[in-house]
């Protein structure tokens, strides 16, 4: 299995513990109707959604990341038309590799 793979895995697990987690606070909110059980439910609805966001913006800036190595690499040469992600915006022939190297610097900490 890949890392990638892996890491999917394991994100998806989470998360779906997480809702699952939710759905039973919500549940028993709902049949014992205490302020207590609903604040507990809200507040776990609250982190599931900030969770699973972080989660998502991490996701499209792995994504990106991969684009832009991939350009260093080479992988795209050759290729008649290739679309990139906002990163390589206005970027020419000419300045996507340098492009490519600065977003890569720039986001390298989130592989430490």
């Amino acid at each position: 299995m890949e890392s990638t793979d892996f890491e999917i895995t394991s994100h998806h697990r989470t998360v779906t513990e997480l809702v699952s987690s939710t759905k039973r606070a919500l549940s028993t909110a709902e049949n014992e109707g205490s302020i207590s059980d609903w604040l507990k439910a809200i507040e776990t609805s609250i982190k599931v959604n900030e969770y699973a966001g972080k989660e998502l913006v991490r996701s499209r800036l792995r994504r990106h990341l991969l684009e832009a190595a991939n350009v260093l690499a080479g992988t795209y040469d050759g290729c008649e038309e290739v679309e990139l992600g906002e990163w390589a915006s206005g970027a020419t022939e000419d300045t996507l590799s340098r492009r490519a190297q600065e977003f890569l610097n720039l986001h390298k900490s989130l592989f430490a």
